[in-house]
Formats: structure tokens, sequence, C-alpha cells
């Protein structure tokens, strides 16, 4: 069965990208625009890694991860950051809040399908 990546940033170019690196490598993929929506898609659908962007509408990237990693059924789900927030108090606070991984935007594909597949070895 495929692993599920959700693709939470409010930029669609960027989903569209990492959407058909993560599709072309054989995975399934998830979006939301925004915390809310993030949100409602792991309730339905569990996702096997979510890639979580820290700047959106409302609700920041750091907030949303802080709440899933608070919430029992959530908390093992891996994150990695995914932000052109790069400085080193950004990563750490990500390491902090629970984040799998960073990285910084804009991003090499190769080193970021490398860093999925750490978290989330797909099975094809």
């Amino acid at each position: 069965m495929k692993k599920v990546v959700l693709i939470v940033d409010d930029e669609p170019t960027i989903v569209t990208i990492i959407g058909d690196l993560l599709q072309l490598s054989g995975y399934d993929t998830l979006s939301a625009g925004d915390a809310e929506e993030a949100e409602q898609a792991i309730r339905a659908h569990r996702p096997d890694l979510i890639l979580l962007d820290v700047m959106m509408p409302k609700t920041s990237g750091f907030d949303l991860c802080r709440k899933l990693k608070a919430t029992p059924d959530y908390k093992e789900i891996p994150i990695i950051f995914v932000s052109v927030m790069n400085k080193p108090e950004d990563l750490a606070k990500g390491k902090e809040l629970g984040a799998a991984d960073y990285v910084p935007k804009p991003f090499d594909p190769n080193d970021l399908l490398a860093r999925i597949k750490r978290y989330c070895p797909n099975s094809d």
C-alpha cells in the first residue's frame, strides 16, 4: 500500500511541485492550504507523513505542529517543516516542537525526497 504524505502550504505552486515529485516517487498525496484544512485532512485520512510550511494564514505551522504533537492520535506522525524561515532559531524551534526534520526553501528536490524517504519509506 502506498504511503500518504500531506503537503500543507498556502502556495499552490509549492504544493504542485512537491506533489508531482512525490507522486513520481510512488507516494499518494493530500494537500491543505492552511492549518484548518490540514486538521480536517489528518482526521479524515491520517497521513503517514506531513510536510508543513511555517508561515500560513491564521495559524502558523509551528502552532499546528505543537497541537498535533500534543494529540495522542497524531503525535507519532512525522512532520518535516519546509519553509523560507531558515534561521538557526527557526530550525531549533521546529526540532523543539517535535518535528522530525526542517528543510529550508528553496529546497533541492533530491534532498527533500531523501528526507521524506528517511521518515516515510515507501514499500513500492
